[in-house]
């Protein structure tokens, strides 16, 4: 079993990802957080990008754990 969070940066959803983090302990399940986002990508236009990109791999592992 793997507990999974949907996670978009906002409040609620860092709430979210502590409660699903409490829930994977409690089972000693992994615990995998997803983000989901839609944009057309056009020719010469940048890729949208999820916020969470604007971070590095580090900061985000300090933030998950926080």
């Amino acid at each position: 079993m793997t507990v999974v969070v949907g996670i978009d940066g906002s409040a609620g959803s860092r709430a979210a990802i502590r409660l699903a983090a409490q829930e994977a302990r409690y089972r000693t399940a992994p615990l995998m957080a997803v983000m989901a986002y839609s944009g057309e990508r056009t020719l010469g236009a940048p890729a949208t990008r999820p916020l969470a990109t604007l971070r590095t791999a580090e900061e985000e592992r300090a933030h998950a754990r926080s």
